[in-house]
């Protein structure tokens, strides 16, 4: 009986195309997933290629959690992203901003999306480190990019808002951007991270203790709970911040156990 059920699933889903239809199909499944008293069933009969999309979707989930969170509570500013590849993330705050009635609220809040877009700089520029990790942004190709544009354009929310900044953060997040945000009095109210590798960490951390909030502010960490060096970072941003700003960084809650979001809060009587 198991391996017809587990022949008829396989047949089923390697005779869908990945459409409305096949995400039907693993919809169900996942509904299915967890038991009543929440427990998860067995994954044993689903292969592999029903089981990959099913446990993405949860750390997904994750991140659309984290945009709905701030936008609930969002401190006004703009939304820095420091890893936009695909937009993924980025069009989750732009709906979870909408959702919230912010369009109006904030009409002057901008969204920057940081990357190199799959153009890195030379191998002879980067560190040891460095080569690897950027070599796979490279090897996706310029079709890659084109559709993760149609489909930032698709989305369709607030595209006169959204800035695009192509390069490494170490020549992007430079004297003159610097100067140009604090003629526009430009203010960071959320902060996404999704770096990577600790030298890019460094560099936005740095560049953040010139440009966060003053007094709430909200900052992601994507590799929190996996880069060893983040943590460290982050503690010794948060001392910079809490010296120059009389900020405190608390804990609000991870995303996927990988991630984690923070809210940074003015110190009562500073």
């Amino acid at each position: 009986m198991h391996r017809k059920i587990r022949d008829v699933a396989s047949q089923i889903h390697s005779g869908l195309p990945f459409s409305v239809t096949g995400g039907m199909v693993e919809s169900f499944i996942r509904l299915c997933l967890i038991s009543h008293d929440g427990r998860l069933r067995t994954t044993r009969y689903l292969p592999w290629y029903v089981r990959r999309p099913i446990a993405n979707h949860f750390a997904y989930r994750d991140w659309a959690q984290i945009a709905i969170t701030v936008a609930n509570q969002f401190p006004g500013g703009d939304y820095f992203e420091f890893g936009s590849e695909g937009f993924r993330t980025l069009r989750n705050f732009l709906s979870a901003f909408h959702l919230n009635g912010h369009t109006d609220r904030f009409p002057d809040t901008k969204f920057f999306a940081f990357d190199i877009f799959g153009e890195p700089k030379p191998s002879e520029a980067l560190t040891d480190i460095e080569q690897p990790y950027f070599q796979v942004y490279k090897g996706l190709g310029g079709y890659h990019y084109r559709i993760a544009m149609r489909r930032l354009r698709r989305h369709g929310l607030m595209l006169d808002r959204i800035e695009i900044v192509k390069g490494h953060f170490e020549d992007t997040l430079n004297d003159a951007f610097k100067a140009r945000l604090r003629a526009e009095k430009r203010r960071v109210g959320f902060a996404f991270l999704d770096c990577n590798i600790a030298s890019s960490y460094k560099t936005c951390f740095d560049f953040l203790q010139d440009f966060i909030n003053d007094g709430r502010a909200f900052i992601y960490m994507d590799e929190y709970f996996q880069t060893n060096e983040v943590p460290g970072m982050f503690e010794d941003f948060c001392a910079a911040i809490r010296k120059r700003y009389g900020m405190r960084a608390h804990y609000v809650r991870n995303s996927g156990a990988f991630g984690a979001l923070f809210i940074l809060l003015k110190e009562p009587g500073r």
